[in-house]
């Protein structure tokens, strides 16, 4: 499966930025604000490197890359999510707010759950599950369950819904409401 959507978001970032550098929208901002703003780009270019390294190579083959790769991917969807709300603050003072049921949540439930706080929210991957397009998390807050997630089905539906957003943010940066 190939993320459609990762060009797009890649071409959007860059959007974004060309229309913020415009000298006249930069004085909109305070110095701090350009620079939040500037680092939160960086990050969404930097998740866009990411999420391409994991479309073109999987999580790898051996278990430890295979953890590393898994957790750094959560967490650069997670990073990105906020830079992405920044921009949405900042750029036209819109909240963003995901559904629970979208992606984006989803992908970030997961991320607490397994890579930012298991022991607080009782999940973990089971050992030797995480393959390319799935793993097994076990819950046991509820009693003991497992949930079996299609990882790249949820990364390209994530992906889809963060360049609907940045399409939204665009337009704000052009001057447009959402």
């Amino acid at each position: 499966m190939t993320f459609a959507h990762l060009k797009q978001l890649e071409k959007l970032e860059t959007s974004i930025r060309d229309a913020l550098v415009d000298a006249r929208d930069r004085k909109r901002f305070s110095e701090k604000r350009w620079y939040q703003i500037v680092a939160a780009l960086d990050c969404i270019g930097d998740g866009v490197i990411a999420l391409r390294s994991y479309e073109e190579h999987g999580f790898g083959r051996r278990q430890g890359d295979k953890y590393l790769r898994l957790f750094g991917l959560l967490q650069c969807i997670f990073m990105q999510q906020d830079s992405i709300r920044l921009l949405a603050k900042e750029v036209g003072s819109l909240d963003l707010a995901p559904a629970k049921t979208d992606a984006w949540a989803r992908v970030r439930e997961l991320r607490n759950r397994i890579g930012g706080h298991p022991a607080e929210r009782a999940g973990a991957v089971a050992r030797r599950s995480i393959e390319d397009n799935h793993l097994r998390v076990l819950h046991w807050a509820t009693g003991p369950r497992t949930e079996s997630i299609k990882v790249r089905d949820w990364v390209a539906e994530y992906i889809r819904e963060a360049a609907g957003h940045m399409a939204t943010v665009l337009k704000m940066a052009e001057g447009a409401t959402p």
